[in-house]
Formats: structure tokens, C-alpha cells, sequence
């Protein structure tokens, strides 16, 4: 129930807007003294917005309360920091800049006489609590017309085009990946809460109003949107998790697929008479969509929760195949093969490579130096285990800035420290690992008296398994974190591993290339020098290798992806 006019409505903010409310540095768009209306929901307005600043207009406003459907205080303020802790992953969910609930009282002509963050002593026929978001501008995928009828942007997704659903399969599901991972469920994935760039083309999801943010990644209270929600949320005391938003977000694609129809309905109206009985299955949409994805959405709509997708990472790298190819779900699947090869391959190059090229370098660390080194290690560790990272990053601060006081300042240690604060832990922790092997090494030598230059001819090893380590943990950190562009390109017909099938073939033809002699006079006298330091490094036995190593992983892969395939028919 709509409490209050929109004139009424507009009359309250333009005059919290000249007071400089709810922000200090946002301040309402107004056009002939009226507000500019972007939206409105159930229990809330979104107005455009602009910096009181800058010129910039990329905001919005939302403004709950009006309707008399505002939040619980802690539940606001829980909601919008779930999402703001969310929107620091790079692009899937709608920033959130600031946020701010204020207590409005009123005269009896609608002046307002106070406006205070805390609810008055006494509280007023004539005030109001009113919940405010600044975040930024999106425009929402579905349009209410006038008529009732609905439009979706972009065309592609109105036209219900596969290639369209895949790619707001693929924002969404990585949205809600992040969501999960910081234990949130959202509990209202619909349409009307994704929203579309035009400028970047890709989609976001917003309205963390009712989500919940869980010890164990279980909720019991009810909330949700009819049709959208999953069998055991409806009206049940009993608990639900992350498969529930797992089957509200299959319903969305599925409703996409289905001309914005739900299941066994001719409307975007649901029918939970139908759609809810225990044990139903979803029929086929009437878009034109693959087997495959058709497939992807009923699994993940089952009615029974333990049926569907356990987790929205095991949904994401089924979308992630369909759209990349089979080849990109494989290496997707078994990315920990990656980092533990290259992490092999990182602790044999950097003891060959002390061993090798650099024997009578000494490398002695201080107790302070093993203790950042370690933290590194650690930050790396935790990345991988998907754990936070921040108290670590604090520890190797500490000490870092420790060392540098008691061993004195100099440029390349504060950037060398700032570079492993910031950089992803698994970088750090590369880094770190390969550090202290090559100290490890250092020991050794000098423990067993080891003939310094025994193994000085061997070079080649160290920086075969270097190299090949590097293109292995690189592989593993784009499967973990590439953007779409990354993986499209990384996965077009092994494009990636053709590229360092070249890069190796040319390392060979640089080797045979350093075995010629130029007389010393002149710029030959120059290329002698280099070509020397080519030849004693035997690029001719780094290029055969690495490029042998690259025909067997491929070879390999290919063989396990056939057997797969085989087992897939047969079952």
C-alpha cells in the first residue's frame, strides 16, 4: 500500500536534498522541480543521482520507507554491507558507494522540523524512517510496460537467443559464486534484480535487500518471490541453503528460455499448483535452446535439494563448457593438476637453477626474512584454500616494515614489499616458495662441500623447468580468475598451448642460431659476447624439451578427454 503521493514524496527529498541529506556528496537529479524516477519495486523508489562534486551522473538513489516496508535497522545496515562486500569483485554485482537511514518529523504542513540518524525519544504520528542506498546506475534487464506487457534488454536477450542467456548465466553465476563464497545466500534471484551495461555488455546482480549472511551457509527464515523460490523455502520452518538460490536462479534461465513464461504457465505469472508438487520436473521451454542447457537448468530446478547442483561452482562449469567447448571444461575441471605440476616443476628449476647458473652465489636469509618469506608462503596457501587472506597480509606488513627499519630503507625493498602485499597470493606465494628452495639449495651446498661448478653445464634444466612451470601456474590463475576474454581466447583450439609451441620452436632456432662465430671487431664483437652467453645457456636443449613437454600435455589431455567421452556414452 502506497501511503503516500508521489508529490508528497517529491516534496520530502527536494527538501532533504537542500539540507544536504541523506549525503553529504550525492544530491538528487531534478527536472522542472520533479525528481527524476529511474524505477520502483515492491517497497522502494530509485531516483537518479549526481555528485555534489563533479558533474558525474552514474548514480541512483534508492529510497525505502514510503511504502511502509522498510527494514529492520540491523537488517538494512546487514544487507547493504553484504553487498558492498561483494561488489569489491571486479564487476558481477552493483557497487554500493554509501547508505544511511534517517528519522523524519514533519509539521503538519509536511516541513520537515528534524531529520536524525537515531529514531526520537519520542517517536511521532509525524515521522518517518527512511532507508537510503547510493549505488550505481544500472538499467534493469526486464521493463513493466503500461499495458502489463514486458520488454527485456539487450535485443539478443529478448529475442531468447542461447548465446545471450549463456552470458548472463555466466555474470550472474559468477556473482553468486562470490556471494556464496563470503557465505551470503541472496534469497531473491529474479529478473527484475539483474541489470545490464550497454557500455561494458555485461550483467550484474543487485537488491541484496533480503539476503542473509550465514555462519554454516543455512537459512530459516522465509523470504522469497513466487515462482522464483524453491519448494522448501516456501513456507517451511525448516532450513535451506545455497541450493536454494541455485534453483531460483535455473528458474530465471529457465524463464528467459521460456519467453518469459514460468513453468506450465502463459504468463510470467507463476503456478504453484503445479510447479511446487513434490517430485516435478520441468518441461522443455518452448525458446530455441540446446539439450544442454535445457539440461543445466532442469538439474538445477529439481524438487528435491539434494538432486541439484551442490554447489553454483559445479552449475558455473557446466555453463562455462557449453559456452567454451569441452576441451576449457576439462582443463576447468582438473585446474589443481595444473598448480601442483607447476609448483613440482618451480621447486626442481629454482634448486637446478642454483645449482647451475649461479652455483657460487651464496643465499643466506635472517631469521626475520624466513618469517615474511613464510607469511608469503602462507598468503599463497590460503589463497588456494580459498581462505581470507587479510590478517596475513597484516602479519607480512609488520614485519616487512620491521625489517626495514632495523636493516635500513631502500627503494627496491619498500617496492618489493608493496608488490607481495598487493599481488594475488598465489604470486607471493610463487615467489616465496621459489626463494627459499634456492636458499635450501645454498645450504646444502656448503654443508656437503659440493664442487661449486660440478653441474655448471646443465643450465638448460633449470630454465626448461622454469619456463615450463611459469605457462603451468599461469594456466591455473586464469582458470581460476580469467575474465571472459582470457578464457575465450585461451580456449579456441588450443590456441594458447600453439602459442608456446612456437615460443619453444623459436628458443631452438635462437639456439642453433648462438652456436655461430662473428669475428670481434665491431657490432660482431658485440653479438660474440651474446651469442655466448646463448650457448653456454643451450637453447637448442630448452627448446626440444619444453617443446616435447607441450606435445605430451596436450597429447595426454586429449586421451583422457576421449576416455571420458567413451565412459559418457556408455553410462
Amino acid at each position: 500500500m502506497n501511503l503516500w503521493t508521489k508529490e508528497e514524496i517529491y516534496k520530502i527529498l527536494i527538501q532533504l536534498d537542500r539540507m544536504k541529506l541523506p549525503f553529504k556528496n550525492y544530491s538528487f537529479v531534478q527536472e522542472n522541480g520533479k525528481l527524476k524516477l529511474l524505477g520502483s519495486g515492491g517497497s522502494a523508489d530509485v531516483y537518479e543521482a549526481k555528485s555534489r562534486i563533479s558533474d558525474k551522473k552514474n548514480y541512483a538513489i534508492k529510497v525505502i520507507g514510503f511504502r511502509n516496508q522498510n527494514m529492520d535497522s540491523t537488517e538494512f545496515d546487514d544487507s547493504v554491507w553484504a553487498q558492498r562486500e561483494i561488489c569489491t569483485f571486479p564487476g558481477y554485482v552493483v557497487k554500493i558507494y554509501a547508505h544511511k537511514e534517517l528519522w523524519i518529523t514533519f509539521d503538519e504542513n509536511d516541513h520537515i522540523v528534524s531529520a536524525e540518524k537515531k529514531k526520537p525519544v519520542e517517536f511521532l504520528h509525524t515521522s518517518l524512517k527512511l532507508q537510503f542506498i547510493v549505488m550505481e546506475k544500472m538499467t534493469p534487464v526486464i521493463k513493466k510496460n503500461r499495458d502489463g506487457s514486458r520488454n527485456l534488454i539487450p535485443g539478443a536477450l529478448e529475442k531468447g537467443e542461447e548465446k545471450e542467456i549463456l552470458k548472463l548465466a555466466y555474470d550472474i553465476g559468477t556473482a553468486l559464486k562470490e556471494a556464496h563464497y563470503n557465505k551470503t545466500l541472496h534469497r531473491d534471484i529474479k529478473l527484475e534484480n539483474v541489470f545490464y551495461s550497454e557500455k561494458k555488455k555485461m550483467y550484474k546482480l543487485g537488491d541484496f535487500g533480503i539476503s542473509k549472511k550465514t555462519r554454516d551457509g543455512f537459512a530459516g527464515t522465509v523470504a522469497f518471490t513466487k515462482g522464483y523460490a524453491a519448494p522448501e523455502v516456501r513456507g517451511t520452518e525448516e532450513r535451506y541453503d545455497y541450493t536454494a538460490d541455485i534453483y531460483s536462479f535455473g528458474i530465471m534461465l529457465y524463464v528467459l528460455a521460456n519467453h518469459l513464461k514460468f513453468p506450465d504457465s502463459n504468463t510470467y505469472s507463476a503456478n504453484p499448483r503445479i510447479q511446487y508438487m513434490p517430485g516435478y520436473v520441468l518441461p522443455e521451454p518452448e525458446g530455441d535452446i540446446s539439450k544442454e542447457l535445457y539440461d543445466i537448468i532442469a538439474r538445477a530446478c529439481r524438487y528435491n535439494p539434494d538432486d541439484r547442483y551442490q554447489s553454483i561452482e559445479e552449475m558455473l562449469l557446466d555453463i562455462e563448457t557449453l559456452i567454451y567447448g569441452e576441451n576449457f571444461g576439462f582443463k576447468k575441471e582438473y585446474k589443481r593438476v595444473y598448480m601442483v605440476v607447476g609448483l613440482i616443476m618451480l621447486a626442481l628449476g629454482m634448486g637446478a637453477w642454483k645449482l647451475t647458473l649461479v652455483p657460487e652465489m651464496t643465499i643466506r636469509i635472517s631469521f626475520l626474512q624466513y618469517i615474511f618469506l613464510a607469511g608469503c608462503l602462507g598468503k599463497g596457501i590460503f589463497k588456494i584454500l580459498k581462505k581470507d587472506t587479510t590478517f596475513i597480509s597484516v602479519v607480512i606488513f609488520a614485519v616487512g616494515v620491521y625489517f626495514m627499519a632495523s636493516s635500513g630503507f631502500s627503494w627496491l625493498k619498500l617496492f618489493f614489499l608493496l608488490w607481495m602485499i598487493s599481488s594475488s597470493g598465489l604470486h607471493s606465494g610463487v615467489v616465496a616458495s621459489g626463494i627459499l628452495i634456492a636458499n635450501f639449495t645454498s645450504l646444502l651446498q656448503s654443508l656437503n662441500g659440493m664442487n661449486l661448478w660440478i653441474y655448471s653445464g646443465y643450465g638448460w634444466i633449470a630454465i626448461t623447468l622454469i619456463s615450463i612451470a611459469y605457462i603451468l601456474l599461469t594456466q591455473y590463475i586464469w582458470l581460476v580468475s580469467g575474465g571472459s576474454k582470457t578464457k575465450r581466447i585461451y580456449s579456441r583450439k588450443e590456441f594458447y598451448w600453439m602459442i608456446v609451441c612456437i615460443d619453444y620452436a623459436l628458443i631452438f632456432v635462437v639456439g642453433c642460431v648462438s652456436e655461430t662465430r662473428f669475428p670481434q671487431t665491431g657490432l660482431g664483437e658485440f653479438w660474440y659476447s651474446f651469442t655466448n652467453l646463448l650457448y653456454r645457456m643451450n637453447l637448442k636443449m630448452v627448446g626440444i624439451c619444453g617443446l616435447a613437454f607441450c606435445l605430451l600435455w596436450i597429447a595426454h589431455e586429449k586421451i583422457l578427454i576421449w576416455y571420458r567421452k567413451r565412459d559418457e556414452k556408455r553410462l
